[in-house]
């Protein structure tokens, strides 16, 4: 699970660089659309951190295990610095 999800934020990465470059160069956008669209998407990704966050908030449990796991996160990459 690990590799799958490195090798997935990995081509995530290697895309999002080269997309605007792709959208304006190859597919004629002109920069307020790509501004436009980029804006649409962040707006979209919010919509839904929101929803989802209310829909985990109702599940009794829930919010402490994504407490802890954040938790473990950043101690594991405190401990490796």
């Amino acid at each position: 699970m690990g590799l799958v999800s490195f090798f997935t934020d990995l081509s995530t990465e290697m895309v999002l660089g080269v997309l605007p470059l792709f959208i304006v160069n190859n597919l004629g956008a002109s920069k307020p659309a790509l501004g436009a669209i980029e804006g649409f998407a962040e707006l979209t990704g919010y919509g839904f951190r929101i929803r989802f966050v209310f829909l985990f908030s109702l599940i009794p449990g829930v919010v402490a295990v994504i407490i802890l796991i954040y938790f473990v996160k950043v101690m594991v990459k405190v401990s490796t610095f």
